[in-house]
């Protein structure tokens, strides 16, 4: 049966300061199907913070990955 994220069963959770490429290949590579980069600000990403878009960078062949936004 698949749940609300299809057939993945084991995800990674978004963590800020945590979850970054690095971390997040450790993990895949330990079994997790799929990944959350770190939380991202979406007021920063309004304001295009030069901090903000290196948290959404993607290693390579890192897919499916997810985004957890936060704010409004």
């Amino acid at each position: 049966m698949d749940g609300l994220f299809g057939k993945y069963r084991v995800l990674l959770a978004p963590m800020a300061g945590v979850t970054d490429i690095a971390f997040r290949t450790l993990c895949r590579e330990a079994g997790a199907d799929m990944a959350f980069t770190e939380m991202v600000s979406a007021k920063a990403l309004c304001y295009q913070d030069r901090k903000t878009l290196p948290l959404l960078e993607l290693g390579e062949g890192e897919h499916p990955a997810a985004v957890q936004l936060f704010g409004s």
